[in-house]
């Protein structure tokens, strides 16, 4: 599990923008912190997990896999790209 160090950035957000991609079944969520300093995009298959514009979210983006409740969190490997 991912220590206080791993963690490159922590924030609560909301989802602004929920669009289809080109791929099928496939959708770009777009979510931007409460302040917002932070905004960014993740893909989502729509049999994994949908979310609405407004929602809100706790986003954590770490090293090494941060604790989570397993079947309530959305966790996943990814690359970063800014």
């Amino acid at each position: 599990m991912a220590g206080e160090g791993d963690v490159v950035v922590s924030f609560e957000g909301e989802v602004r923008e929920v669009r289809k991609q080109l791929i099928p079944r496939m959708y770009v969520t777009a979510v931007e912190s409460s302040d917002g300093s932070y905004r960014m995009e993740f893909d989502t298959h729509e049999e994994l997990v949908l979310y609405r514009e407004g929602e809100r979210l706790r986003v954590t983006v770490a090293r090494s896999v941060p604790e989570y409740r397993e079947g309530e969190d959305y966790v996943v490997h990814a690359t970063l790209v800014s």
